[in-house]
């Protein structure tokens, strides 16, 4: 311990808020956006039309300001620092009317400030003023020589917005609003006292792991105590990712000169097995030496509002829910943000592993030594701060953006892709000197990694022999399902397909309403696409309530088309991440989970196609079906599994049972559609034609809700069942048998439920 202790004062709690128009009590942490809106300055930005109105918030100054008392004793110290976790973005300080320092020109650091001798005992005045980000990022774009300033499109909406290091989809995206508001987050104190940051690391040498930190520390369970510490493996129980196994974490209690600080520690190994082959190079992550096929989506900012997605009820049920789908992997997107200290450890504590990128994204950034030293500064701290968490199982330098420069769907530019190797290079330093013992990956897709990001192989995007790969030919390209069928990912990172949100009728009644269309931001070509594949497989619905309902269906069935058969691929595929798994705002999207957290049907399918033990079918040709089971775990003993041959109104034409993967011959004039799945556990629907080639039956779905328990029949086969209702579901999107009765336990009667299943949408 240092001779000095560190003593604390928190700035948190109310402070004034003004711009030349407006003032208000803020409450901080928080940001501009969303203390207007507690103010009932602005309409709630979220709802209708309401982004446009609100634009004029982020072309203003905004000046927060805090009167507080500092105590003598407070003084005596001989070293006084300000400290706040994160600034959003562009600030000036001032202090008791001096100037602190420069100007803060990142929120992806800790904004520090040394404010020796500028405190006085008793009433100190602190205002930080936040200026519009938008005529900084043209002004610098204009001093620099390359043509590399992001231009206006559907990722992004405020040109130059990569000179900025301000969260990327703040700007706008194909799923996300423009609201590139300030603000203030997570810590913001006064420090007396010689104070650091401390760094922890967990290793494993050789049947010894090494905990280490920068500060004295214990660990709870072991006697020793000191900077570094030494632990046999047979004395610690190993941390498993979901479905694998337990995940335990230990505290480790940190002796900062301020106090006692607890962070929580895991112990496993992780290794990216690339292995030369017959196909090119494998690309598997072991855990503990075991094998993991990793199952997930990509994360990306819970909230458009920064501050709200700040708060632990905006993420922690979509965590959960990603596990309740079986999920053992996220990805955290590059276009986001790094996630606070409580975000990782709930990863830690429910097993879910994170590929991590660094947050670039989609565009070229400056590689001039100013802006060099700013996103070094901030890896170094970030990378530092979340090294000692057993979750993170690679760090990723960029999202797509060595597409943009080395092959990708262009030629190359030699100048910009000088500019990007230059950025990624000191990227790639930054990560492996504070993280040695992680994988860096450099970009995402690409069949890395190197020692020199220059060394990928151009064109490495759509490369499915090695690395990993993005697929979006069905969504970008407009193509069929089927084109997932022409690739064999080794890890396929990205591919998705939009759908519409259950409440999506509060916008307007039809695709092409106005407002509806509003909250398509992928606005070129979104609604287009989701009504072409529509028109592909399917009878047009005969309403907007049922569009709703079949882009539902035809974003399950294309994602699980997809995922079922690369999972059967495995070990060739090791992983599927789909995109997306949340939302950001209330919109037409990719993610199997709305704003607020409800299930879409894709999400209900993702718990079956994730599923431990899934039985999958492959439909190889017109007139063959490839059986094949996915586990997750070496299998016991054989497991049973059926298949049945119907036609579209439920009669049994011919049945297999089998304890082996298998092909089975489904040629025959009457066939529909193949029920399969596990005996006595998963019953699942193959199509064997797109549906709108059948008449289809009219289920006539009956609900009845009695004693704690929804009661629902049907009086045909009724494929894709949808319970429409704000009260949690075990499953849905289900399959339901002419005269079956099927039972959910429900203890409450639902105020608002509506059935619907295929045949309800002519």
């Amino acid at each position: 311990m240092k001779d000095s202790p560190v003593v604390s004062l928190s700035l948190a709690g109310i402070w004034s808020l003004h711009s030349d128009t407006h003032e208000l009590s803020a409450a901080v942490p928080g940001d501009v956006l969303h203390a207007l809106l507690q103010a009932d300055k602005i309409e709630d930005p979220f709802l209708g039309e309401n982004e446009r109105e609100v634009q004029w918030v982020f072309q203003r100054e905004w000046h927060y300001t805090r009167v507080f008392e500092v105590p003598e004793d407070f003084l005596s110290h001989p070293q006084q620092t300000l400290y706040i976790e994160s600034l959003d973005t562009l600030a000036t300080l001032r202090l008791n009317g001096e100037l602190l320092g420069g100007a803060s020109e990142s929120m992806m650091e800790a904004c520090l400030r040394d404010v020796t001798g500028k405190l006085k005992a008793g009433r100190n005045t602190l205002e930080i003023c936040l200026h519009s980000v938008a005529p900084e990022a043209l002004a610098r774009a204009t001093k620099e020589p390359l043509p590399i300033a992001a231009p206006i499109s559907d990722n992004n909406r405020i040109p130059a917005m990569n000179f900025i290091r301000k969260v990327a989809c703040h700007s706008g995206w194909d799923w996300a609003p423009c609201f590139p508001t300030m603000g203030i987050y997570g810590e913001i104190k006064l420090l007396a006292g010689s104070w650091a940051p401390f760094n922890l690391n967990v290793t494993l040498h050789d049947d010894t792991w090494q905990i280490t930190c920068d500060q004295p520390f214990t660990l709870r369970g072991f006697n020793q105590e000191g900077s570094i510490l030494k632990v046999r493996d047979e004395a610690i129980q190993r941390w498993w990712p979901a479905g694998h196994g337990e995940h335990p974490l230990y505290s480790i209690e940190i002796l900062t000169p301020h106090g006692c600080e607890t962070r929580k520690i895991g112990f496993r190994t992780v290794e990216w097995v690339r292995t030369p082959d017959a196909d090119g190079e494998s690309m598997a992550l072991h855990v503990n030496g075991r094998p993991i096929f990793c199952k997930g989506a990509n994360w990306v900012p819970p909230d458009a509002i920064p501050s709200r997605g700040d708060d632990e009820a905006s993420w922690r049920p979509l965590l959960q829910a990603a596990v309740d789908a079986h999920m053992n992997m996220l990805r955290i997107w590059g276009g986001g943000r790094w996630e606070s200290e409580a975000f990782y450890t709930a990863c830690d504590e429910l097993g879910i592993l994170l590929w991590h990128d660094c947050m670039f994204a989609c565009m070229h950034y400056p590689s001039d030594e100013r802006f060099l030293q700013t996103i070094d500064r901030e890896l170094r701290q970030q990378i530092a701060r979340l090294r000692h968490h057993p979750s993170i199982a690679l760090w990723c330098g960029d999202n797509e953006i060595l597409g943009l420069c080395a092959g990708g769907d262009a030629e190359a530019v030699p100048e910009l892709a000088a500019n990007y190797f230059r950025f990624a290079k000191a990227v790639g330093v930054a990560v492996k000197e504070r993280d040695p013992d992680r994988l860096f990956w450099p970009s995402s897709p690409c069949n890395g990694p190197y020692e020199d990001p220059s060394e990928c192989t151009p064109g490495s995007w759509h490369d499915d022999t090695r690395g990993d790969m993005h697929f979006w030919r069905v969504w970008h390209g407009n193509e069929g399902m089927e084109a997932y069928g022409t690739v064999k990912p080794r890890f396929c990172s990205e591919f998705g397909f939009q759908s519409l949100p259950s409440d999506a009728t509060q916008w307007g009644d039809n695709l092409t309403n106005p407002t509806v269309e509003f909250h398509q931001k992928a606005c070129a070509t979104g609604n287009k696409n989701i009504l072409t594949m529509m028109a592909r497989y399917f009878r047009m619905p005969k309403d907007f309530y049922h569009t709703i309902y079949l882009s539902q269906v035809q974003q399950a069935l294309a994602i699980e088309y997809a995922i079922r058969r690369w999972r059967s691929e495995a070990p060739r595929c090791m992983g599927t991440l789909y995109w997306q798994l949340n939302d950001t705002w209330p919109s037409i999207s990719w993610s199997s989970l709305e704003y607020k957290g409800r299930w879409k049907l894709l999400h209900h399918f993702a718990r079956r196609f994730y599923a431990p033990q899934t039985l999958n079918a492959i439909q190889e040709d017109a007139t063959h079906v490839r059986l094949v089971l996915a586990s997750d775990v070496p299998l016991a003993k054989p497991v049973k599994r059926f298949a049945e041959l119907r036609t579209i109104d439920g009669t049994c034409l011919e049945t297999w049972q089998m304890t082996a993967d298998t092909q089975i011959e489904t040629h025959h004039p009457d066939a529909a559609y193949l029920l399969y799945g596990i005996e006595g556990e998963t019953r699942e629907v193959l199509f064997l034609k797109p549906p709108k080639a059948f008449d289809l039956p009219k289920a006539h779905l009956r609900a009845e809700w009695m004693d704690g328990t929804l009661q629902l029949t049907a009086t045909a086969p009724a494929f894709y069942v949808w319970l429409d209702t704000d009260l949690p579901l075990p499953d849905n999107g289900f399959y339901l048998d002419a005269g079956e009765t099927r039972s959910f336990p429900m203890p409450d009667c639902p105020l608002h439920l509506r059935v619907t299943s295929l045949s309800d949408t002519l």
